[in-house]
């Protein structure tokens, strides 16, 4: 027994500072240290009135309670954080600090795969919801009557708004908003082969790019297809064909703010 206390896990109230706790304790399971190993570095820490030693070992008792974090000859191990709710509600938030504990446990990314295509639906709503709101806080009120969102009644367009360009408001842009709660320096989605059918023929096609970051989506820029079209696969015969594609794109690529 590592301790007789155990603390309360909430994603909600849970400081930073306590997200950095439970980072650290998985971090020294993925070194496989031992009990005492974990001990004895947790004591030499420095003192912090958020991250004692106590606290360290707080933490650890419950991510061993949770599965996240597993003894095996008494020394730390990898466990599986499908059982953790915390820990998902924190992904689907977006919470820089609850990813680097998921990637840390879920190294092959099993789990990450499954919540990515389970909350497409919900967090692509929500990236389409507030590109909706940036257009029609940039364009006039008179512009701003002529937005379609597209997808809310027929989600086989390949594109999910049409609406005038923010810069030329002349000019209609078709927005396919692909939306993420992954941290880091590249933006993950998937293209379907009708969104990249759509966008090799129609130029004024945008992928527009939304991360959600503590439960707020964020805009981080949009990219013509032109720029990445010759990285999609080619079907080498008729008989087999891709249908989606996942894409990698770094930010620095993204033009900022909408088209």
């Amino acid at each position: 027994m590592i301790s007789s206390n155990i603390c309360e896990f909430k994603v909600a109230p849970v400081s930073r500072q306590w997200l950095a706790i439970v980072r650290d304790v998985v971090s020294a399971a993925a070194e496989g240290l031992s009990i005492q190993e974990f001990n004895r570095r947790s004591v030499l820490q420095p003192l912090d009135i958020d991250a004692s030693h106590f606290d360290r070992v707080r933490v650890l008792e419950k991510l061993i309670e949770e599965k996240i974090i597993a003894v095996e000859d008494r020394c730390l191990a990898i466990g599986r954080i499908d059982g953790a709710s915390w820990l998902l509600d924190g992904m689907k938030a977006g919470n820089s600090l609850v990813w680097e504990v998921a990637q840390l446990v879920d190294v092959q990314e099993r789990v990450i795969r499954k919540f990515d295509h389970e909350q497409l639906a919900e967090i692509g709503s929500t990236g389409e919801d507030f590109v909706v709101g940036e257009l029609k806080r940039l364009l006039s009120a008179e512009d701003s009557r002529r937005i379609r969102h597209i997808s809310l009644k027929d989600d086989s367009a390949g594109y999910d708004v049409l609406t005038p360009s923010v810069t030329h408001s002349d000019q209609v842009q078709l927005l396919e908003v692909k939306t993420t709660v992954r941290p880091g320096n590249t933006f993950n989605c998937f293209v379907t082969r009708n969104e990249f059918r759509v966008g090799c023929n129609n130029s004024n096609w945008s992928l527009v790019c939304v991360r959600v970051v503590d439960s707020k989506p964020t805009l981080l820029g949009h990219i013509n297809l032109s720029v990445i079209q010759s990285s999609f696969p080619v079907d080498q015969e008729p008989s087999i064909r891709w249908e989606s594609s996942r894409v990698q794109i770094p930010l620095e690529v993204l033009r900022p703010g909408l088209p």
